[in-house]
């Protein structure tokens, strides 16, 4: 019987956590005053990935233009 090595996952999106960072997200670029595209929205809403979130939240701290937050 052949088996697998350890998989490398990525975290998913948990539910209500990751609709936390999410709303997170959204609420700290809007209290800097920067206005998000609806593009850029709905792809921070689109994402599963709780640690890609958790990088835009650290760099919606930090960007002043939210053209930057994807790079």
């Amino acid at each position: 019987m052949r088996t697998r090595g350890p998989r490398t996952r990525q975290p998913e999106l948990d539910g209500s956590r990751g609709a936390g960072i999410v709303e997170s997200i959204l609420a700290l670029l809007a209290d800097r005053g920067l206005e998000v595209a609806a593009e850029a929205r709905s792809r921070i809403a689109a994402c599963r990935d709780l640690d890609q979130l958790k990088i835009w939240l650290l760099a919606a701290a930090q960007i002043t233009d939210p053209g930057r937050l994807f790079d």
